[in-house]
């Protein structure tokens, strides 16, 4: 049981590893790294757990595949949140006000705000005075919101990732234990 746990935190670690060079070359290459290209982060994970269980295939129970998946996860979500709130948590980097002029712009020249409006509209309000409203206040949240808002985006969408990989890996890849034996002839 120890050795899983072991192998689990040590797989995180590499995945967290490659999570935090990920997310450097984006900043590094001029990308946003909150943005678009941050679904790449997919695959790095996808490799890391791959890479977990087609060394461990068919050795495992479901079981022992489950924990020691889920164990790679919990790393994995510290180490990207710690490294995210350090990295974003800084004033002197621009990274997270870039990303929030560009949320926000998106949201004041999004197709949909006309629908907003309607629907608005449709329910007894002023449509636009809520789409004011609602831009209104995202320019008035502090950095301290938006970061937070980033960080618990990012921990919940790796936890949701990580359960639903580990999942899947640890059921196809299980060890195949037959109840009778195979028939022979």
């Amino acid at each position: 049981m120890k050795q899983l746990l072991k192998i689990g935190a040590i797989t995180g670690l590499i995945g967290g590893s490659l999570f935090i060079l990920f997310i450097l070359i984006l900043f590094w290459a001029g990308e946003d790294p909150l943005g678009d290209a941050k679904s790449g982060e997919f695959f790095v994970i996808m490799v890391v757990f791959v890479g977990l269980y087609f060394l461990y295939r068919y050795q495992l129970t479901f079981r022992q595949g489950f924990l020691m998946g889920n164990m790679a996860t919990l790393v994995i979500v510290v180490m990207s949140v710690l490294f995210l709130y350090l990295f974003l948590g800084n004033k002197s980097n621009q990274v997270l006000d870039k990303h929030v002029k560009k949320r926000i712009s998106m949201v004041e020249n999004s197709p949909n705000n006309k629908k907003r409006i309607e629907n608005a509209n449709k329910q007894g309000k002023d449509g636009k005075k809520e789409l004011a409203n609602l831009i209104a206040n995202l320019k008035s949240r502090k950095h301290s919101e938006w970061l937070s808002f980033v960080i618990q985006r990012e921990l919940i969408s790796k936890l949701v990732l990580g359960l639903i990989i580990s999942l899947l890996l640890s059921v196809v890849l299980r060890k195949y234990r037959p109840k009778e034996p195979a028939p022979t002839e």
